[in-house]
């Protein structure tokens, strides 16, 4: 197992964190559906192979 150091951990958070927000933001861009863009009714996580939540988007519904 990898040990990171504290600057490095916060800057891979962060760099995951603003990956998922670019999704939703361009989901939100993208839709051609008027609820979307309004009310943030969409989820964006990003999840590992086995399927477990590793970050997820601060503009969207929060998820599981």
């Amino acid at each position: 197992m990898t040990s990171f150091d504290a600057v490095t951990l916060e800057v891979l958070w962060n760099r995951l964190i603003s990956t998922v927000d670019e999704t939703g933001a361009t989901l939100q861009r993208t839709s051609f559906s008027t609820i979307v863009p309004r009310s943030n009714g969409f989820a964006c996580v990003m999840l590992d192979p086995l399927g477990r939540s590793l970050a997820q988007s601060v503009w969207s519904v929060p998820s599981l």
